[in-house]
């Protein structure tokens, strides 16, 4: 019976890319409520975080036989991503958060405000494991 044994930067690779799915779905979500609809959605988040996701998913692919050279730039790309659609969403909310936590405090707003934080955390969190996994190798040496 032949395991496949993943090496743990494989792992934190897919949690990170798994991460950045659910805040992402998220962010679609808290873009549609009634408070954040005005906001819209934005180019700069949408497209950071899915070119985030495509070198996830490549670098998973490419290290998983070979290891060629170039695919070492993935992760810090997929990283600088992440973290620029995280900060984009964050800077986007930041203003409709404080007004509905001073002035605007009901219960459809805070139901708004809770799909954005969610998203946010969900964001900052993958980004944070994708930096942790990139001190582990993804593949195991026989």
């Amino acid at each position: 019976m032949n395991k496949r044994k993943l090496a743990a930067g494989t792992v934190f690779t897919a949690l990170s890319a798994v991460l950045a799915i659910v805040g992402f779905v998220f962010y679609f979500i808290n873009s549609n409520t009634a408070y954040f609809s005005s906001v819209g959605k934005s180019a700069v988040v949408i497209g950071t975080i899915v070119i985030a996701l495509v070198c996830d998913m490549c670098y998973i692919l490419l290290t998983k036989d070979s290891n060629p050279a170039w695919s070492d730039a993935l992760p810090i790309v997929s990283i600088v991503c992440l973290w620029i659609g995280t900060l984009s969403f964050i800077a986007s909310r930041i203003a409709g958060i404080a007004s509905i936590m001073t002035f605007e405090m009901n219960e459809q707003n805070m139901a708004d405000l809770k799909s954005a934080i969610i998203g946010m955390v969900l964001l900052l969190v993958s980004a944070i494991v994708m930096v942790v996994g990139n001190f582990f190798d993804t593949r195991k040496e026989a």
